[in-house]
């Protein structure tokens, strides 16, 4: 499919560009060849199935969330999240993700490692299980635990290249 999307641009590329072209009618006709390919070129390609569209994973972030974020207001980012794991908890893997980086950007390593923890046990197909192991890894580096930051990597290198 995409290199029927190249055919249009190399005859395009090779009438106006060739040393050959000596008149503007090939140009003007590569220009006009080129502008009914792009218009009539969804309805020769084929159509792709529908897919239902998945709801993005994290968005849309509270306003005062985020500003406790950018202030790096621990105590009142956890305030905000204990509300909004009461309000939304269809959203909880959001929240635990949230609550784990509020965390980590405040240092509190092993705290945030409880809270990936949990996401990764709780959510095992979660959006947020593959981020979560590898802030979880990041977070073992930080305090040592070597061995098993690189378990975690390893296991995601090889989901990662598993997929290609």
């Amino acid at each position: 499919m995409r290199a029927l999307l190249h055919v249009p641009l190399f005859f395009l590329y090779q009438t106006i560009f060739s040393p050959t072209t000596k008149t503007k009618s090939k140009s003007v006709s590569s220009l006009i060849f080129l502008v009914f390919f792009i218009t009539l070129a969804p309805g020769i390609l084929p159509a792709q199935d529908e897919v239902p569209l998945q709801p993005v994973v994290g968005s849309p972030i509270p306003t005062d969330l985020r500003k406790t974020f950018l202030s790096s207001d621990l105590e009142k980012g956890l305030a905000i999240l204990d509300q909004l794991e009461k309000d939304t908890p269809d959203r909880l893997q959001d929240w635990l993700f949230y609550r784990a980086a509020l965390l980590e950007q405040s240092d509190q390593s092993d705290s945030a490692l409880e809270i990936l923890t949990r996401l990764e046990s709780e959510f095992p197909s979660g959006a947020w299980f593959h981020r979560a192991r590898f802030m979880k890894a990041r977070l073992l580096v930080e305090i040592g635990r070597f061995g098993e930051a690189q378990r975690i990597i390893e296991q995601e290198t090889l989901r990662l290249h598993s997929e290609e």
